[in-house]
């Protein structure tokens, strides 16, 4: 496991980490303050499982062995590698041939280490003829294995390979060595010189771990790797598919959390609101006994006072009044509690 998985798991957990400067003082000899454990939670073990990953079928190091059997269910049957390729050009490297002599009639001055991006194609004028053939030669491997290709105009143009519904975009480029220019009087400050190394480079697909360069280098061209570059390729479209499921999955996961959160903020409002209106009721309520107290008060006034012991009709209108008036604002007296219930 690498530092940097253990401190994921630390912090994941809580787990203080060293400070910066941590070790380089014990191996001085200096006295370092540790920081504490954060107590741990109600229900909360004291242990933590390191489970090791095992490295998977598809990872780069296992591609020769295991992935036959996945390039299978991918592009429904076993990669048809090539031993000898043809001569013939396939129409888009034509196609990327043709726009290439028209750029350079627009560019005359374009320096020799410039490169010029054609496409997928993106070398120096004197790496162009080799680019054009390495690139025919895996089309060839695509169309072989009824793989479709496709060309895109605008900003994301280029072009694409369909492997098991998923478009890769593979370019091929050429490293230049930056050098100070000699003459100070130019414009530019550094001049750029070809090398003539080109590497094969996945352009739309990054998944963690997995290869998406493939280079030349002094034990093997391109030129011999193209199988392999092939393989390579449906193993992307495997990995990115993979990936998509996963994010689908997390993002099915967080809306399901959402929608809960949702739901569960809803039902601690609606009970807020109900306490709420108890409270009101009750408040309600308690006004309703205090103005039954003092119709009655009224009443019991007025009887005293008269000594015939009857009502007058005008006050005996207003009492009567008063009583419905209560009534009507007495929530037990309406059953408005029956509302509130659940």
């Amino acid at each position: 496991m690498s530092d940097v998985g253990l401190a994921k798991i630390c912090k994941r957990h809580n787990i203080p980490l060293p400070p910066v400067g941590y070790w380089a003082k014990i191996s001085h000899g200096k006295i370092v303050k540790k920081t504490s454990l954060v107590p741990l939670k109600d229900g909360e073990g004291d242990t933590i499982e390191i489970i090791a990953k095992m490295p998977s079928p598809l990872d780069d190091e296992n591609i020769k062995d295991n992935s036959s059997e996945s390039i299978m269910n991918a592009i429904g049957h076993k990669l048809i590698t090539i031993a000898e390729f043809k001569r013939t050009f396939h129409p888009l490297i034509i196609e990327s041939q043709k726009e290439y002599r028209e750029r350079l009639k627009s560019y005359r001055n374009l320096q020799e280490g410039e490169r010029l991006k054609i496409h997928n194609i993106n070398v120096t004028k004197s790496s162009f003829d080799r680019a054009s053939s390495l690139m025919n030669m895996l089309f060839q491997l695509m169309e072989i294995n009824s793989l479709s290709l496709s060309r895109k105009l605008g900003y994301d143009g280029g072009t694409y390979v369909i492997i098991n519904g998923i478009e890769i975009q593979i370019a091929l480029k050429e490293r230049t060595k930056r050098s100070e220019n000699p003459d100070p009087k130019v414009f530019n400050k550094y001049e750029f010189n070809p090398t003539g190394i080109l590497y094969f480079e996945i352009q739309n697909i990054y998944v963690e771990g997995k290869r998406k360069i493939w280079c030349d280098s002094q034990s093997s061209k391109l030129e011999n790797v193209i199988n392999e570059l092939g393989a390579g390729l449906v193993i992307a479209a495997i990995n990115k598919k993979k990936q998509d499921l996963e994010r689908e999955i997390r993002r099915q996961k967080d809306e399901a959390e959402s929608e809960h959160q949702r739901l569960r903020e809803e039902q601690l409002k609606g009970e807020k609101e109900r306490v709420h209106t108890l409270l009101e009721e009750a408040y309600q309520w308690q006004t309703c006994v205090a103005l039954r107290s003092y119709i009655k008060a009224v009443e019991e006034k007025y009887l005293t006072d008269n000594t015939r012991g009857e009502l007058e009709t005008e006050l005996e209108v207003w009492i009567k009044w008063a009583k419905e008036q209560a009534d009507l604002l007495d929530p037990v007296f309406n059953k408005s509690w029956q509302k509130n219930s659940i």
